[in-house]
This record gives C-alpha cells, structure tokens and sequence, in this order.
C-alpha cells in the first residue's frame, strides 16, 4: 500500500495493514476528523479497560512525534473525562510519551475518596 493509497480512507486502511502505518502517514492523515476519533477512542478504550495504554501502545509511540500542544492537552482531556478510570493509573505514561508537552496539561483532579 502506498501513502496516497492510506490517505484515501486512513480510518478503514489503518486496521487492514499487516504493520502499523508509518508516522508521516499518521501525521498526514491526522486532518481527517474520522480518523482523529478513532485513534483517540482506541486510547480512551486502551485506559478505560486496563488503566494504561497496553492495547494502544503504538499511538503513544507515534503521536507524539507531531501533535501540537493544544492537541495533546485535549487529547489528555478527553481520556482523562472518556476513560472513567483514576488519573494516577495512566497520567505517568501519558507524561513520559508526550514529554515535551507534559508541562502543558491541566493539574490531576484530587482522587475521589482520598484525603489532602
């Protein structure tokens, strides 16, 4: 499969690949709404069911090779408001894939429960 080929339908192709796609790939085909979704909601799902991002490892290897600071911070929002698991069972791996922006996210919520 070509590049251009990918860039066609990246949501679809994306799961038929044998290999995870390159990341300029992935770089390129971040303008696709569709496909944003799905790779946000592969990383929410990742954190809702384990508490970490074992299932979605790759799109922690990658992502962080081009998103803007601004994306990362929604991104971690959303799984953060998405996932409905503890912040402290994913933010250290989350911080340590998108190290340049860590300084960026919004401060962990307090954890229900536990006293300051």
């Amino acid at each position: 499969m070509t590049k251009d080929e990918f860039l066609k339908d990246p949501s679809a192709l994306a799961l038929q690949m044998d290999k995870p796609a390159p990341a300029d790939w992935i770089a390129a085909a971040w303008g696709d709404p569709q496909f944003c979704a799905n790779v946000e909601h592969a990383l929410v799902r990742s954190v809702s069911k384990n508490g970490d991002f074992f299932v979605a490892a790759y799109w922690l290897e990658v992502l962080p090779t081009f998103l803007e600071a601004e994306q990362v911070v929604s991104l971690y929002e959303r799984i953060r408001d998405e996932s409905g698991r503890s912040e402290h069972e994913w933010r250290r791996q989350f911080e340590c894939a998108f190290a340049a922006h860590a300084g960026m996210l919004p401060a962990a919520r307090k954890r229900r429960g536990v006293s300051p």
